[in-house]
């Protein structure tokens, strides 16, 4: 009889540790946000943070964006863009478009796993909608 639990738990720690596995293959093994300094860009003023943080939509992993921001004019309403690129360079490619900021502040949640930005992404924000061209800070994820 205890042959048998034995089998059976250790059947069942098998299973828990692949569970465990696909979780971290699927971009789920990080829980914890990660922080990134957002640099302003010319004389723009703002500066601040993009937080990145594993989530879960419709069943499959995402990444839920916070950007909080400092120095914006009042009434702006900047918008915001992961590239595929770092900062300072050409910020062409853009990956995934992301809710402007407004007041300081932006939430998106993106449909791909955290690790998909552990490295040679950024976050851009831009002045405005008519001004997509100057960008008024910018800051680079990586693990």
């Amino acid at each position: 009889m205890s042959r048998v639990f034995l089998g059976i738990s250790a059947a069942t720690a098998l299973i828990v540790m692949a569970g465990a596995a696909f979780a971290a293959d699927q971009g789920m093994g990080n829980s914890s946000p990660l922080v990134y300094k957002l640099n302003a860009i010319g004389d723009s003023g703002q500066s601040g943070t993009v937080t990145l943080t594993p989530s879960t939509t419709d069943g499959k992993p995402s990444t839920t964006v916070v950007i909080a921001v400092t120095g914006e004019p009042t009434g702006a309403i900047e918008p915001a863009h992961i590239h595929s690129t770092s900062c300072p360079g050409t910020l062409t490619s853009v990956v995934y478009g992301l809710t402007s900021v407004v007041d300081g502040k932006s939430t998106t949640v993106v449909p791909a796993p955290i690790d998909t930005f552990a490295s040679g992404f950024s976050v851009n924000i831009h002045k405005s909608k008519d001004e997509i061209k100057t960008y008024i800070a910018c800051g680079n994820l990586k693990s």
